[in-house]
């Protein structure tokens, strides 16, 4: 019986985006993120990654949906300068961002996009490090307000996105993280 809607679900997405500028988006990009916590995150240093993400956009014409499903990597200390490969230790996200976006300009070569939504984030591993940080001191969840903006040039997408801390990343604490993320993609 679930197959069945499982089943029925599938077909009316599918009959949805056959109606509609719907498809999905495979990008990769540099994540930064920002903490109020002393302990982590230095004054003017950002605590540097990368993320992979697959997401959806689905409605008509200029108005649509963006569900989607991104694995970020990002440094569990800042460092003064941008670094997303460095070998320091670092925590792996899986962020499930939901967002309502607008096209402002739309047309076949060129589109300028903008969104807002929420983001919710699973701390799916921690690796070992000096600074004791670990899932008794790191949330397993955590949400923030997304919004964003992005430009198509034909298939190829790039998005800027501003992630802010609703809930406390840090156990036992009020300390909240924002992250930056920019990304580039191919729209299919």
């Amino acid at each position: 019986m679930i197959n069945r809607f499982i089943f029925i679900g599938i077909l009316i997405l599918l009959s949805f985006g056959s109606y509609s500028q719907s498809g999905m988006v495979a990008s990769v990009g540099v994540s930064m993120a920002f903490s109020d916590n002393p302990a982590v995150n230095k004054p003017n240093e950002v605590m540097s990654g990368w993320h992979a993400s697959l997401s959806g956009r689905f409605g008509n014409r200029n108005l649509f949906l963006r569900p989607g499903l991104e694995l970020h990597k990002v440094k569990l200390q800042s460092k003064e300068m941008l670094d997303p490969f460095s070998n320091l230790p670092a925590a792996y996200f899986l962020k499930i961002p939901m967002q309502i976006g607008y096209k402002l300009i739309n047309t076949e070569a060129f589109k300028l996009r903008l969104m807002g939504g929420g983001q919710f984030s699973y701390t799916a591993f921690i690796e070992e490090n000096e600074l004791g940080l670990d899932h008794n001191s790191i949330n397993d969840a955590s949400f923030g307000a997304l919004v964003g903006a992005g430009v198509d040039f034909g298939p190829l997408v790039v998005d800027f996105n501003f992630e802010k801390g609703i809930t406390a990343l840090y156990h036992d604490t009020d300390f909240k993280t924002d992250y930056i993320f920019v990304s580039i993609g191919f729209f299919f």
